[in-house]
């Protein structure tokens, strides 16, 4: 993996986009995670996601936003949530619970 990106960004591309919301994605660590984007980091690429919970289904959707956040602390790469809700009712109020930070 780490070869076909280092390939891919010497061929021009801007980064990486992850869709750990969904199978095969959600199996990524996010040691494997970092692992990537430290390679997309090194030629100033971009990191977009589609994170890894919308609701309260796995890990909730503040924590899944904070993983976003560590893979781009972690290895350097500017980091986006591509596309970004709360899903359902449980999802209401979760901005306000977490602190209200962005």
């Amino acid at each position: 993996m780490l070869a076909l990106i280092e390939e891919s960004m010497d061929a021009g591309c801007w980064g990486i986009s992850t869709g750990i919301y969904f199978a095969l994605g959600s199996y990524a660590s996010l040691e494997a995670l970092v692992t990537c984007c430290k390679v997309v980091a090194r030629y100033g690429g971009i990191h977009s996601s589609h994170i890894r919970d919308e609701s309260t289904y796995t890990v909730g959707l503040l924590a899944s936003v904070k993983e976003v956040m560590d893979i781009g602390r972690l290895s350097g790469v500017r980091s986006e949530i591509a596309h970004i809700k709360c899903l359902g009712s449980r999802g209401l109020g979760q901005v306000r619970r977490g602190g209200g930070h962005a």
